[in-house]
């Protein structure tokens, strides 16, 4: 009786403590992630607007532009599908 009590348990719940566990861990690496991405990304900035004379807009531009680059590539390299008809 345990024996079939264990393959049921095996097989129902098994896989979903695994995606629970999945669940889990992404939304802790999000929490994590995301402060830290926003420290370095300020820190970014302030290094620039120290390294590069004038005005931070310099900055702003200069970082603008470096994302429209790496935005433009990523787009250009993109699945492309068959659209039907």
């Amino acid at each position: 009786m345990t024996d079939s009590v264990d393959k049921v348990r095996s097989r129902t719940t098994g896989p979903l403590m695994g995606v629970a566990h999945g669940i889990i861990y992404g939304i802790v690496a999000a929490i994590v992630l995301l402060p830290v991405m926003v420290m370095l990304f300020v820190g970014m900035i302030r290094l620039l607007n120290w390294a590069i004379p004038g005005d931070v807009w310099i900055v702003y531009s200069l970082i603008a532009l470096v994302m429209w680059i790496a935005g433009w590539i990523s787009w250009s390299r993109r699945g492309r599908t068959e659209s039907p008809g």
